[in-house]
């Protein structure tokens, strides 16, 4: 389908990327040594001192429970929780006096995201550092496109004693109202779509429900969008739609039409499976017009965000000087 396109919106992203002036590898501020202790599930982490908050880098959660899996051609880092930290695992983390500088945090162009949704993220020595108060801010809410409900973006919460210096955060998160609550939303969402919205595919077992959704979202006119969302019988809800984007398959508003079809899962659950096309924005595209690189067809690990490449097509991309523009 083809969608109605507002020349202000486009303008303003333009605006918004001219003026942005930061460049990967650029120092972004400090960090601090730090006497704080910081937990995950009561777990030692190492946590890094900046600005007054407490950082811990993304790529350390691995052994406390998460998947870590990162897209080069994405350039996105995709860390969702999948299970509890093997009970042997402990480490030592040796903390220093407060208040010295022991490096410094960079920017960088490789997009974070926490079980589905993205979070700000700084470079510390090649991982991605996030702050741990904003991680585990269970006010700050998130919602799947088109549906009612309203959830905790990272599924995580803290608490803090400063008499003991010590940061404690949990992603255990376990509260079956919640995913009643969020189950019970998603079907309203649906139903107040007045019949345009329908899940096509569902998944459950123990531990999960999935769907497949597809049809018109209530934010965007005339577009046919498509998703997969799992919810965790603990409460967590796992939305694909950030990494498909990341994959270069759904578009943001400026596209025109949808690059997705035949969305369902495998028997077991664990992979969307799904027919699509790639495609870059060209340079200067107010319309957000794309070029296909790629197509086929594809699977997305519903654990891990990881894609994987069943049959495809790759096509030469035209040179960026001979792409379309129009905008000089």
């Amino acid at each position: 389908m083809k969608k109605s396109v507002l020349f202000i919106i486009a303008a303003a992203l333009i605006a918004g990327a001219a003026t942005s002036s930061a460049a990967t590898g650029d120092i972004i501020r400090p960090i601090y040594s730090t006497d704080i202790q910081t937990f995950m599930d009561s777990i030692p982490i190492k946590g890094y001192a900046i600005d007054g908050k407490t950082m811990i880098c993304l790529e350390d959660l691995e052994p406390y429970g998460f998947s870590v899996y990162y897209s080069d051609e994405a350039r996105a880092l995709f860390v969702n929780k999948q299970k509890k930290a093997d009970s042997s695992f402990y480490p030592t983390i040796e903390n220093s006096a407060p208040g010295d500088i022991c490096g410094y945090t960079y920017e960088t162009d490789i997009r974070a995201y926490v079980n589905g949704q993205e979070i700000p993220a700084e470079n510390i020595g090649g991982k991605l550092a996030v702050c741990a108060e904003d991680l585990a801010d269970i006010n700050a809410l998130s919602s799947l496109r088109n549906f009612t409900f309203k959830y905790p973006s990272y599924f995580m919460r803290y608490t803090y004693d400063d008499a003991a210096r010590s940061l404690r955060l949990f992603s255990d998160i376990a509260d079956d109202s919640v995913y009643s609550a969020n189950i019970a939303g998603f079907y309203e969402g649906i139903s107040n779509s007045d019949g345009v919205f329908a899940a096509v595919d569902e998944f459950e077992n123990d531990i999960y429900s999935q769907y497949v959704v597809k049809g018109i979202y209530a934010d965007a006119a005339n577009y046919d969008g498509c998703n997969a969302v799992r919810f965790y019988k603990n409460g967590l809800t796992a939305n694909a739609e950030s990494a498909l984007w990341e994959y270069d398959f759904i578009a943001y508003m400026l596209q025109d039409g949808i690059s997705i079809t035949d969305m369902r899962f495998s028997a077991d659950g664990k992979y969307l499976s799904f027919s699509g096309e790639r495609s870059k924005p060209q340079k200067y595209s107010l319309m957000g017009m794309r070029n296909v690189y790629e197509s086929g067809e594809y699977m997305l690990d519903m654990d891990t965000f990881a894609l994987v490449k069943v049959d495809v097509q790759e096509y030469e991309l035209p040179p960026e000087a001979e792409r379309p523009a129009i905008w000089p």
